[in-house]
């Protein structure tokens, strides 16, 4: 690791880890936003498919634990454990327990180079080395091992600099993603055309 850079436990970069509501909601028709794990993939915030609950469960839910914009969700339970994304939307929301909330210390730490860590094979390998119930249910990612997440970390500008160039290679990754989608739509559509061709030969 270059002389630059540190290790620190995640505990000690962020103002607190913690978790949604563990009581089990009532949804509403409409009201409080109320999102879970279903929302989240890596590097994805995805709030737009959501359930709702009503304003005094959403009060409650928020006493102490207010999501806000930047901070990260981590999700602890469910199908994609140790999956990470950063709040870039300003919307007020509460979460169920299958979420980990973090807030780093920004003026130390870049929420988005967390989350390329957390998404990483490193913090990805962290995460399912301290799942519990693996096998038996679809396991849990224990808060408190969460804190104690030793993560490798820059100085700020460089953690800029990282986020900048993933953002950068992400970008071409949708790109070449989106032209082999084109190509393949080409291809079925030939193939369309010429057994169209064959069957009516």
């Amino acid at each position: 690791m270059p002389n630059t850079w540190c290790w620190a436990r995640l505990a000690n970069i962020c103002e607190f880890i913690t978790d949604g509501t563990h009581y089990t909601p009532k949804y509403t028709e409409h009201g409080r936003i109320f999102l879970s794990s279903q929302n989240i993939k890596p590097f994805s915030f995805m709030p737009n498919n959501h359930k709702f609950v009503s304003e005094e469960a959403y009060q409650g839910y928020i006493k102490n634990r207010k999501p806000e914009f930047e901070d990260i969700l981590l999700t602890r339970v469910g199908a994609g454990i140790g999956e990470a994304a950063v709040i870039n939307q300003k919307l007020e929301f509460a979460i169920y327990v299958s979420l980990g909330l973090l807030r780093p210390f920004k003026e130390f730490i870049n929420p988005y180079y967390l989350v390329i860590w957390l998404n990483s094979p490193i913090g990805n390998k962290h995460s399912q080395k301290n799942t519990y119930g693996k096998g038996v249910s679809q396991g849990n990612l224990n808060l408190g091992l969460i804190r104690g997440f030793v993560v490798s970390v820059p100085p700020l500008a460089e953690q800029k600099r990282i986020v900048e160039k993933c953002d950068r290679l992400m970008s071409l990754c949708d790109t070449l993603e989106a032209k082999l989608k084109q190509g393949r739509d080409s291809n079925e559509k030939l193939m369309e055309v010429a057994a169209k061709q064959v069957l009516t030969a």
